[in-house]
C-alpha cells in the first residue's frame, strides 16, 4: 500500500509540474507583495529575534533600539555641523576617579601619571566628535585637531588641566585675565601662583600637543606642584574671593570655580592638609543623538 501511495504521489507530480510550479511563483509573489504593503522589505536588527510575533518584549526593546538608530545623526567624517557648544548633563560625562589612599595625590610624577591616563580618553578616536566646543575667553587655549579639523574647548574639572597650563600663553594676556576674573570662573583658575617666579612658569608651560587634543605631560618641578597645590586648596574654598562666606550670592562666578574645583579636593583635604583622592570630569557637548 506505501509503494502503491509513493507512485500516486510521484505520477501526480509528474503530471502537474508545471501547475505546480505557477502555484509557488505565484505565492511568491503574494508573498512579497503583503511584505511591501506591511513595509517589511528588509530585515531589520532583530537577529534571533526576527521572526517572533509582534508584541513580544524582546521585540519591543529591538523596535526602540532600531527607532534610536534610525534617529541618530550620521556623522560624517569632517563635519561640523552638529552643535557642541552647550554642555551636556552629568549623565553623560566620564568621571575618572584618582586617589592615593591617603597619602599626597598632588605630586610630580603622580599628576604625570594622570596626564597620561587622560590622554587616552582625549586621544580615543571620535573623542572631538563629542567634545565640549563653546566659547572660551581665551580660544588659543582650546584643542584642535589636524586630521578632523575639529576643535575642543579646555574644561576645568580635572587635574590636569589645572597643573598642565600652557603658561607661556596665559603670561602674554596676562592684563586683560585680571579684568575677565570679575567675570570669568575660568580667569581665576588660570591665575598664576604668586610664589611662582614668571621664569618658573615659562619653564613648566605645558599645553595640547600641536594638531592634537592630547596633552604634553612632562615632570612638573616640586616647587611649582607645591605652589599650584595650595592655589587649588584656596580656590576650592573661596572660589577667588577673600573668604569663602563672600562666594555667595554677591559672587556667582565664585560660586561657580568653587563648583568646578571642588571634584579636585576632596572632603578631609583642608584638615589634612593635601589633596589624597580628586577627579577628573569630561563633559561633552549637546546634542550627543
Amino acid at each position: 500500500d506505501g509503494r502503491r501511495m509513493l507512485k500516486a504521489y510521484s505520477g501526480f507530480l509528474v503530471r502537474h509540474a508545471c501547475a505546480l510550479a505557477s502555484l509557488l511563483f505565484a505565492s511568491a509573489w503574494v508573498s512579497g507583495g503583503l511584505l511591501l504593503l506591511l513595509g517589511r522589505t528588509h530585515f531589520q536588527n532583530y537577529g534571533a529575534f526576527e521572526l517572533l510575533v509582534r508584541g513580544a518584549p524582546a521585540v519591543d526593546e529591538m523596535d526602540l533600539a532600531n527607532a534610536a538608530l534610525k534617529a541618530a545623526d550620521a556623522w560624517a567624517a569632517g563635519s561640523r555641523a552638529r552643535p557642541r557648544t552647550v554642555l551636556s548633563s552629568l549623565d553623560s560625562a566620564v568621571v575618572l576617579v584618582y586617589s592615593a589612599g591617603g597619602e599626597p595625590l598632588l605630586t610630580p610624577e603622580r599628576l604625570q601619571a594622570i596626564c597620561e591616563v587622560d590622554n587616552v580618553l582625549l586621544g580615543t578616536d571620535g573623542y572631538d566628535l563629542l567634545c565640549y566646543d563653546g566659547a572660551l575667553p581665551i580660544p588659543g587655549l582650546a584643542s584642535r585637531s589636524s586630521m578632523s579639523g575639529r576643535s575642543c574647548s579646555l574644561q576645568l574639572t580635572s587635574p590636569t588641566a589645572f597643573f598642565y597650563v600652557n603658561w607661556q600663553l596665559v603670561l602674554a594676556i596676562e592684563k586683560q585675565l585680571r579684568w575677565l576674573r570679575r567675570v570669568s570662573p575660568f580667569a581665576r583658575v588660570v591665575e598664576p601662583p604668586p610664589s611662582v617666579s614668571r621664569e618658573l612658569l615659562l619653564a613648566t608651560s605645558a599645553g595640547f600637543e600641536r594638531g592634537s587634543h592630547t596633552r604634553s605631560c612632562p615632570l612638573l618641578p616640586q616647587e611649582y606642584v607645591e605652589a599650584r597645590a595650595a592655589q587649588l586648596l584656596e580656590l576650592a574654598a573661596t572660589g577667588g574671593t577673600a573668604s569663602a562666606n563672600a562666594s555667595s550670592p554677591s559672587d556667582p562666578v565664585a560660586r561657580t570655580v568653587r563648583e568646578q574645583l571642588s571634584p579636585l579636593v576632596d572632603a578631609s583635604a583642608a584638615t589634612r592638609g593635601h589633596v589624597s583622592q580628586a577627579s577628573s570630569v569630561t563633559s561633552f557637548g549637546e546634542p550627543l543623538d
